[in-house]
């Protein structure tokens, strides 16, 4: 779920099954108390099937898989139009994160980034079948933009959590391989890998969210053990 800016209405992405094998994305707008304004359904040739949903200022941003290929669109705040592209070399995005301009901006000042305009700089998360792949998009329209990415040659198994955004950096959350295991790494607004942490709390404990506190990432997570 997320929602638009200070905005009132809230937005839920899932799948439906529409024939056989074929899943096709479903996304859904209500206001405040919760009454359902509007349903869109999005089709493409493949199976389609969403993993993450954000939002920016004027639109939500969703993620994917469809068939073999990852996607990414973007769909006015009404729900009436979008705008999608497919990533290259990735299955499946898993996590999402429009980075403020303010953010994007400072950075830029310090590493410029070859990508433009900052104010529509997307980050995502994803797998192939060998690789752990972090990447950004400039924005949309998808004719005007431009991709980079980085990938890790790590099992599939290991799924990126999520993505939050940091103080001029990003810091992407994903599963280890082992069962009590989350890797943390941080990256700059560029792309460029900082650091690299091992967090393992213990047998049947995970980390699974984030987010930031002036320079301090703060997580939470589960436990069977308590």
């Amino acid at each position: 779920m997320t929602r638009i800016g200070s905005s009132n209405d809230y937005y839920i992405g899932g799948w439906y099954h529409e024939t056989g094998s074929t899943d096709d994305i479903e996304l859904y707008r209500f206001n405040q108390n919760l009454n359902l304004q509007k349903t869109v359904r999005l089709r493409a040739a493949g199976d389609d099937q969403i993993s993450c949903i954000a939002s920016d200022s004027n639109g939500v941003i969703i993620g994917g898989q469809s068939g073999a290929r990852s996607f990414m669109a973007k769909i006015d705040s009404q729900l009436n139009s979008y705008d999608g592209i497919a990533i290259p070399g990735i299955t499946e995005i898993k996590a999402i994160l429009p980075v403020s301009s303010t953010g994007v901006q400072a950075a830029q000042s310090v590493n410029p980034l070859a990508l433009a305009p900052p104010s529509n700089q997307i980050y995502f998360a994803g797998v192939s079948s060998t690789e752990l792949i972090v990447g950004a998009i400039s924005g949309f329209p998808v004719s005007a933009s431009t991709v980079q990415v980085r990938k890790f040659a790590i099992a599939n198994r290991s799924t990126p959590i999520e993505l939050i955004e940091g103080n001029n950096a990003i810091y992407m959350l994903h599963r280890g391989l082992n069962a009590s295991e989350t890797i943390v790494i941080k990256f700059s607004l560029s792309l460029q890998e900082i650091w690299r942490k091992r967090v393992d709390v213990g047998a049947g404990s995970r980390f699974s969210k984030g987010e930031t506190s002036g320079n301090e990432l703060l997580l939470a997570g589960f436990t069977s053990s308590i």
